[in-house]
This record gives C-alpha cells, sequence and structure tokens, in this order.
C-alpha cells in the first residue's frame, strides 16, 4: 500500500537526466536508479532528513537562458517518487548530489540521486562535514557542470 500523501514534504520540481536498472536480486522486478536535477528552486532548502516530492516538467524548455526567463507556470508529470534525502552523495563548487529512497513501492525508481546548485541557505541546507566539504571544493575544486535552476513561483507547493 502506499504511503499517504505527506502534507509536510517538499514539492521539488525536476528534470531527469537518466535511469540505470540497480537489478536487486531480492526484488522479483527490476526498478532503477534516476538521475534528476533541481529545474526550479524549492520553496525549502533541501536537507538531509527532509521528505520530498520528486514532479517532473514537461513542456519546457530543457536549457532556459538565464536573459530570457520563462515566466509562464509549468506543466508537470508526477514520477511516482516520494522519500527521504538519506545522505550527500557528491560536492562540487557549484553542485550537491543528494541521494532520496522512493517510499512508494508500486513505483519502479528505488533511488534517485538529485543534483541542486548550491546556493546555501536558498537551494540547499548543509550542516556539519557536508558544510565544510563544501567549503573545500568551492575553494579547491572546479566546477565540473553546472544546474542552473529557474526561480519562479509555482501554485499548488507546499
Amino acid at each position: 500500500m502506499p504511503p499517504a500523501p505527506n502534507n509536510h514534504a517538499n514539492t521539488v520540481l525536476v528534470r531527469v537526466r537518466g535511469t540505470a536498472p540497480t537489478h536487486n536480486p531480492s526484488c522479483a522486478i527490476w526498478k532503477h536508479a534516476a538521475w534528476c536535477d533541481v529545474a526550479v528552486i524549492p520553496n525549502k532548502s533541501i536537507e538531509v532528513g527532509q521528505r520530498v516530492v520528486l514532479k517532473k516538467i514537461i513542456g519546457r524548455d530543457e536549457n532556459p537562458g538565464e536573459d530570457e526567463p520563462q515566466v509562464d507556470p509549468p506543466n508537470v508529470q508526477d514520477l511516482d517518487i516520494e522519500g527521504d534525502v538519506i545522505r550527500v552523495r557528491a560536492v562540487e563548487k557549484e553542485t550537491i548530489e543528494f541521494v532520496v529512497t522512493n517510499r512508494i513501492e508500486r513505483s519502479m525508481t528505488e533511488v534517485v540521486y538529485l543534483t541542486v546548485e548550491c546556493v546555501l541557505g536558498e537551494t540547499v541546507k548543509l550542516t556539519g562535514w557536508n558544510w565544510w566539504s563544501h567549503r573545500l571544493a568551492w575553494f579547491l575544486g572546479t566546477a565540473s557542470r553546472r544546474t542552473p535552476a529557474e526561480r519562479i513561483s509555482v501554485a499548488g507547493r507546499t
């Protein structure tokens, strides 16, 4: 039975980059892992321990230009992904990658690697070692790829 909808979950609008099978031998069906980029700055900063609901943006420019913002609200598609951010997987100069485990059993997605542009206090909230590793990556690292998120408000997001 799927979990009850959580009114306290942070709805995050994403672009799906790709999927790959996880091949869990204890599972009769092959579930997969998904890699997603945050497309719109969420209402609440993403942090470890937080419950998130992921929804896919459809019918928008895949690479929005900073000089041409898209002002109309996006169309979204439910991905059947609701779960907890369990840890930080990767820290780079401009991005943070979180691991989200999916609590919806009927979904074919078992785990999501969620990449977000790192703007401390706005898009992500880091504490402890994660904060220190990001500071170190900021000063010593190079940017491998950018994941710009749009700054729009979406009605109905919590």
